[in-house]
């Protein structure tokens, strides 16, 4: 019901099901993570990278960014780290390396 009070929201969520949809496909695949705290960093990583595409970030940039940003990034500002917020912040002056210029 809330589709017919605010106009910005979506009548439905088929752009969320499709998202997801190559993970319900793959759920066999990731019966061989070997452990749990494997399949649990498997599900960080796929939460990452679908949350990219809904921001329209360029993953491999966000991924190369942040890997080299992190070890001196301050604990308390981590948040500024998470996509959307990243995009805002980093994405325009991202810390260039040699992966970035392939």
């Amino acid at each position: 019901m809330v589709f017919l009070s605010n106009p910005d929201v979506p009548i439905d969520n088929n752009h969320t099901a499709r998202q997801v949809r190559p993970l319900a496909l793959g759920r066999k695949t990731f019966l061989f993570c070997w452990t749990e705290l494997g399949a649990k960093r498997l599900a960080i990583l796929q939460s990452l990278l679908l949350t990219c595409q809904l921001q329209g970030v360029d993953p491999w940039r966000y991924f190369t960014d942040v890997t080299t940003r992190i070890s001196s990034h301050p604990i308390s500002k981590i948040d500024e780290l998470i996509p959307r917020r990243w995009k805002t912040l980093f994405d325009k002056n991202n810390t260039q390396t040699s992966l970035n210029a392939a």
